[in-house]
């Protein structure tokens, strides 16, 4: 069994809890702004559950001299018996959630039934051919409001997809969804969006190619990426920070993590974008200073530097005052060269007079013509 089957295994495993555990803390959310207080317990249950069947998973697959089949087998007993509870749980909720909320409980059901269908399957004993995987039912995607910041979700599971983008939304974002990775940079070049949620295990274009080229590209290399996958290996957590992610998160994912995690990669890339904002505008003024020598200076150039609230700004308007005061001395002492050169003209003709009468050529002149007359 190679490690890149039984990561498989493991995320297959792992995908229909994280949808458990996502449309409990949905019907969570919805039955707290609903004042259903009847209907959290059996919910919180629920996720209590799935987080508890996510840790006996690690400790199923935390030995990897052991073929996943045969501890999984093993546990196989006390994972079904807690997926029965969570049947029972469910069950409980039809009778307390209104009715159209059933359709959230029917996909709860159908997470439960993934996930006892996956473990049967792969508790088998070993066969030479691949187990087959079983298909995840897919379910009509939302059109979200625009409210603040746009985020691309990149999963081929649409559970997945549904899961995150609808957490995402009640927490204020719009968002887009992507199932493999060509489609993703397909939509990223289109119309980029603030953040990308990527999955890393994907046909077409898995999420480790789908890093690579949106890093290698320079209009999308600026475009914070977080890694979202059920994979708890560390050198697929340490291949995708070197390859340029910004963060990454494991599922199933709790949602004040997801907020704070979202927060901070968005966080960053203001900063970033305020940083190179910043150099701009220094460039801007260093270009101003050498445009004053030349006697080309446009103050309306650092208009935009000079409604910075910070010491750039202060320096911008210090500099435009100072550009504004040499410009008006230049153009006065202009406006007087004129008549500045009438006045040395003068002197110097007065000059030239004065020494010419003083001459003797000049005074015997002028004895003669007095003899004369």
């Amino acid at each position: 069994m190679t490690d890149a089957r039984r990561q498989h295994i493991n995320h297959d495993l792992r995908t229909p809890l994280n949808h458990l555990i996502g449309y409990s803390e949905l019907l969570a959310e919805e039955a707290a702004d609903r004042s259903l207080p009847t209907a959290l317990e059996p919910l919180n249950q629920i996720r209590r559950i799935g987080k508890q069947l996510i840790t006996r998973l690690t400790e199923v697959f935390a030995d990897r001299n052991v073929p996943p089949h045969i501890p999984l087998s093993d546990a196989q007993e006390g994972l079904i018996v807690q997926v029965m509870e969570i049947n029972s749980l469910t069950g409980h909720l039809y009778r307390l959630l209104p009715d159209d909320l059933a359709p959230d409980l029917e996909k709860l059901d159908k997470a439960v039934a993934n996930f006892t269908a996956l473990v049967s399957r792969f508790s088998l004993p070993p066969s030479e051919d691949d187990v087959p995987m079983v298909g995840l039912p897919v379910f009509p995607e939302t059109d979200p409001e625009a409210l603040h910041g746009m985020l691309l979700v990149v999963d081929d599971i649409a559970d997945n997809r549904v899961v995150l983008g609808q957490l995402l939304q009640r927490q204020g974002y719009t968002i887009q969804t992507a199932e493999n990775g060509q489609k993703a940079l397909d939509m990223v070049l289109l119309n980029p969006p603030d953040l990308v949620l990527l999955d890393l295990m994907m046909p077409v274009l898995d999420g480790y190619e789908t890093l690579r080229r949106l890093k290698g590209e320079r209009r999308t290399r600026h475009i914070p990426v977080l890694i979202v996958s059920a994979l708890d290996e560390m050198n697929g957590v340490v291949r995708c920070i070197e390859a340029g992610a910004d963060d990454y998160l494991m599922k199933p994912f709790d949602p004040v993590l997801l907020r704070a995690r979202v927060n901070a990669a968005l966080e960053r890339k203001q900063m970033r974008a305020a940083e190179v904002e910043y150099l701009q505008q220094v460039a801007l003024l260093t270009h101003a200073a050498r445009t004053l020598e030349m006697d080309t200076f446009e103050p309306e150039l650092l208009a935009p530097v000079a409604a910075r609230e910070d010491a750039l700004g202060n320096l911008a308007r210090v500099f435009i005052r100072m550009a504004h005061e040499v410009y008006t001395r230049e153009v006065r002492l202009r406006e007087q060269a004129p008549v500045l050169r009438i006045a040395v003209n003068e002197d110097q003709a007065q000059a030239q007079i004065a020494s010419i009468i003083s001459t003797d050529f000049f005074m015997r002149l002028k004895q003669n013509t007095r003899r004369l007359g």
